[in-house]
């Protein structure tokens, strides 16, 4: 599960999650340096559930492309198609026909039938 989670994870989602790591422990050491006592605790206690709040949005979405890409569905949030295998895409990725994406192809995953009439 890591891997095929590490396979779909952004630049995007790394720069979110490198920031909101940086940004918190900078901002919680200028609070710390200034405040003192019960004060100094409140504010970095909050600064870093904020911090740990963002990480987590960040890989539950990636956790969410995850499971739709294993479950045979398109990761894309504006697409409802399905991904197949193609011979155009090469091996280890499948594309997905209606938006013409192209994903890694993930161990174990279950690729749905369509029809079409």
């Amino acid at each position: 599960m890591l891997q095929g989670m590490a396979l779909l994870m952004t630049g995007g989602d790394l720069a979110t999650m490198l920031i909101a790591l940086l940004v918190g422990l900078g901002i919680g050491g200028v609070a710390g340096a200034g405040l003192a006592g019960t004060t100094r605790l409140c504010v970095e206690c909050v600064i870093g559930v904020i911090m740990l709040a963002v990480i987590l949005r960040s890989l539950l979405a990636v956790y969410g492309r995850y499971s739709r890409l294993n479950s045979g569905r398109c990761p894309n949030p504006l697409c409802h198609g399905v991904v197949q295998r193609s011979e155009l895409v090469g091996e280890g990725k499948v594309v997905c026909p209606t938006c013409k994406k192209t994903w890694p192809e993930l161990r174990g995953m279950r690729f749905r039938t369509t029809t079409r009439a």
